[in-house]
């Protein structure tokens, strides 16, 4: 436990699970991956330093986190993540949880913070606090990803291209439906990643399965199919009113007559048509030095638009 002046700062234990997932249920950045259920699911492949700061007794925000070779990570098993903070959160106190922070890490022998903001879209309210703070305490922005973004109340304006895959894939009696078909998805999105990319999915089948089950109403996995083949799949994390294409994934016979479009298409104005925000996710390579040109402008034929990911160093000396 560290303080600094009126913070309290707490590294996580499991007796503090129930107190954590309920703040991030609340929190006016919260995403329903950071609750312990979905963080702990790969607990054996980093060591937690996730912390709690507490003002004046109250919970006030909570950091997930791991640490590594002297550093602390804004967790390194999550796309993003850094404090998620409630409606009682403000810039002076914000400044407090960063000076306990910085006092807890120089405690622990940690001299550097990885810290990978959580963007925008997932917000209720603004909350920019720990921007500010990390400017002031020195910071530095290491790097950038670019992801897409689709304002869902603004409108939706495929261009004509998505239209006609659109309409293709409806004249070969494509559905979509829901599934819980894993085994045949990630061995598909496996071959493309492999394929294009050189890398697997980050998740393996048994760890969607289990992840799905543990989140049944956020953790979804839609297919196109034509009878029972399935032509496309999309793996969908629902955190209202943001839904994230957590996978996405075609075969090259659903490529050929559009299926993908056909999905997302449906997802759009059907189940998620009420949702503010699509996020598509990241189309950068080489720590977001390089464009993957072809997969941004099919995100941005459906009318999404660029989103940031950042990532931002602080060095801790020692007192």
């Amino acid at each position: 436990m560290q303080s600094s002046s009126r913070i309290k700062v707490v590294r996580y234990a499991a007796h503090c699970k129930a107190e954590w997932d309920g703040f991030v249920a609340t929190a006016r950045n919260g995403y329903f991956i950071f609750k312990r259920d979905y963080m702990d699911y790969h607990a054996d492949r980093f060591e937690d330093c996730s912390l709690l700061f507490y003002c004046d007794d109250d919970l006030v925000g909570i950091l997930p986190a791991n640490s590594r070779d002297g550093s602390l990570h804004s967790h390194q098993g999550l796309t993003y993540g850094g404090m998620l903070f409630g409606m009682d959160m403000t810039a002076a106190i914000m400044l407090d949880c960063f000076q306990a922070l910085i006092g807890f890490m120089r405690e622990a022998g940690l001299h550097r913070l990885v810290y990978k903001p959580i963007p925008y879209v997932f917000w209720t309210q603004p909350s920019q606090e720990d921007l500010y703070a990390l400017t002031l305490n020195g910071a530095v922005l290491t790097r950038r990803d670019l992801s897409s973004a689709l304002f869902i109340e603004g409108g939706l304006k495929y261009t004509k291209g998505k239209k006609s895959n659109i309409s293709r894939a409806r004249r070969n009696s494509l559905e979509v439906r829901l599934s819980q078909d894993y085994a045949t998805f990630i061995p598909m999105l496996a071959t493309i990643l492999e394929t294009r990319h050189g890398v697997t999915p980050a998740h393996s089948v048994a760890e969607m399965q289990l992840l799905s089950s543990r989140f049944p109403e956020q953790i979804l996995l839609y297919g196109a199919f034509q009878g029972e083949a399935m032509l496309a799949g999309c793996v969908i994390y629902d955190n209202k009113p943001v839904f994230h294409t957590q996978y996405m994934a075609s075969t090259p016979e659903g490529k050929a007559i559009g299926a993908l479009d056909f999905l997302l298409d449906h997802l759009l104005t059907g189940p998620y048509a009420g949702h503010r925000f699509l996020s598509f996710g990241v189309s950068t390579i080489d720590q977001g030095r390089t464009l993957n040109y072809g997969l941004i402008e099919s995100k941005e034929a459906f009318g999404a638009r660029g989103l940031v990911h950042d990532w931002y160093e602080l060095a801790v000396t020692p007192q």
